[in-house]
């Protein structure tokens, strides 16, 4: 194998070095913004919870008035 070759397949090597980084980086991304989208949906729930709640109490003061 000739130097241009070698060199050629050294800097393959680093862009690949580099992209399995970034891929890395991503899934790391990704997985807090997973976990983020579920407390988000767990205080979604909570809130049509309290809204649900609230509906209530005033649908009855509605009918007392």
């Amino acid at each position: 194998m000739g130097k241009q070759e070698e060199k050629i397949i050294a800097m393959q090597e680093q862009l690949i070095k580099g992209y399995e980084k970034q891929i890395a980086g991503l899934e790391e991304e990704n997985k807090s913004l997973t976990e983020l989208n579920e407390q988000l949906k767990e205080l979604l729930e909570l809130q049509d919870k309290e809204l649900s709640f609230f509906d209530g109490i005033l649908d009855k003061a509605k009918k007392e008035i």
